[in-house]
This record gives structure tokens, C-alpha cells and sequence, in this order.
């Protein structure tokens, strides 16, 4: 089982007495939760360029495992700033949140409307197409919005194309032909992508918490995960929830 970190009030205001009055209210808590694990971890690994890495990459697979929000451009921007999320941790500059805040929201929001463009017309699935799904790191981002469009169109493709053919393995009469079931229930099966998909948008973008809150609690399981892959930092709102 996880282990679950929660702050105190006691330890926030023990902690704060040692932080540079000029750090923001979110550099000030990250850098707690950082000195938090530190304490209550039986081994801490440095905080160093390693840590950094770590904590980014898991940043990325949380928000984006996919690889159907950001294109190569935008994961470049923040693969900039990989080696420097140990420096900010160490109260140095903060750059890197309100960068993926932004381009985490923009990718987000262009995510909905490509969504609710292709799923407003029937698919064609006379057309001879690929999709290639990996988990390895090096599983490149799109090169652009066109890219990253076909992407999406190809992803929802392949997601109506297997809801499809489960009608057909489930007719035990063998009646039903993946030809019978695209005629008489694709519409169906992609609004019912639709609402899966725009709900997993809509969870991020309108998060009860405000979308900068809930990237920033992204951000503060990264660095529990930079740590520790099974430690988890949870909010108070989190551990109720738990």
C-alpha cells in the first residue's frame, strides 16, 4: 500500500520559520513537502539532476501518459527546465509550474475541441490507418496541432473499432458481423466515447478544487514520486477522499 504523506499545520509553521521570506506560497509548500519526505523517509535519495528527471518524467506520465496533449514543441519547453525542478525545490527560481500550468490548460483545452470535432461525423473506416501505443520514454509527442489532430482521430478510431467488434464476439448467435454492428450502433458508441473522453478533460479543467490547485497537487506527487515510486503526497482534501 502507498504510503500517504500528510502535512500538518504544526509542521508547516515549524518549517516556515527557515524559509526566505521572498518565495511564493507555492515554492514555500513544495519545498515543506520536499523537507517533509526528507525526514519521515527511511533513505532519501539526493535532491539532485537525477531527482529532477524523475520528478519530471513522472509529472509528464501522470499528465499526460497518452502522449495526445502536448505536442513535441510544448514538451520541449518543459523538458527545458527538467534538470532545474531540484534548484527550485532548494529555493531558487519558480518558473516551471506556472509554465505547465499553462500549457498543461491550453493542451487540455485544445484536447476537448478536437474531441468534439471528430466525434460530431461518423468515422471512416475504409481508410487504411496505424496507431502505434508504446510505455517507453522515447515514445515521441506529436510534431505539430495537424499531427496531433490525425493522432486523436486515429486513437478514437481504434477505441470505436474495439467497442464495435466486443458487440459482435458478444452475440452469442454469431448473427451480429462487425459490418452489421458499425451500421447499426457506431453513432452510438462514438457518443459514448465523447462523454468518457470530455469527462476526463472536464475532471482536470473544472477540478471542485480549481484547475491551478490540482496541477499543483500533480506537481507535489511528483516530487513524493521523485522520491519513492510508491510514496504519494495527498491533500487534505485527498486523504478525506481516501
Amino acid at each position: 500500500m502507498k504510503r500517504v504523506i500528510l502535512l500538518t499545520i504544526v509542521c508547516l509553521l515549524f518549517f516556515c520559520l527557515d524559509m526566505p521570506a521572498q518565495l511564493s506560497v507555492k515554492q514555500t509548500k513544495a519545498i515543506i513537502v520536499k523537507r517533509m519526505i526528507e525526514l519521515n523517509h527511511l533513505s532519501p535519495r539526493p535532491v539532485d539532476d537525477s531527482f529532477s528527471v524523475a520528478m519530471f518524467r513522472s509529472l509528464l506520465k501522470i499528465a499526460d501518459r497518452r502522449k495526445l496533449l502536448f505536442t513535441d514543441a510544448e514538451y520541449k519547453s518543459l523538458l527545458s527546465h527538467t534538470t532545474h525542478l531540484d534548484d527550485e525545490l532548494n529555493g531558487k527560481s519558480w518558473k516551471f509550474v506556472d509554465l505547465f500550468e499553462s500549457l498543461y490548460k491550453r493542451s487540455l483545452t485544445r484536447a476537448d475541441s478536437i474531441i468534439n470535432k471528430q466525434l460530431q461525423k461518423p468515422f471512416d473506416f475504409s481508410v487504411n490507418e496505424s496507431i502505434t501505443t508504446s510505455t517507453e520514454e522515447t515514445f515521441n509527442f506529436s510534431v505539430d496541432i495537424a499531427a496531433l489532430s490525425n493522432r486523436w482521430s486515429r486513437y478514437l478510431k481504434y477505441r470505436a473499432l474495439n467497442q464495435l467488434f466486443e458487440l459482435v464476439t458478444n452475440d452469442s448467435s454469431g448473427k451480429t458481423t462487425l459490418k452489421t454492428s458499425t451500421s447499426s450502433s457506431e453513432a452510438k458508441v462514438r457518443e459514448r466515447i465523447l462523454l468518457s473522453e470530455t469527462r476526463l478533460l472536464k475532471k482536470s479543467l473544472d477540478h471542485p478544487a480549481g484547475f491551478s490547485e490540482h496541477v499543483f497537487q500533480l506537481y507535489l506527487d511528483a516530487i513524493a514520486s521523485g522520491f519513492d515510486p510508491h510514496t504519494n503526497y495527498f491533500s487534505q482534501e485527498g486523504k478525506e477522499e481516501f
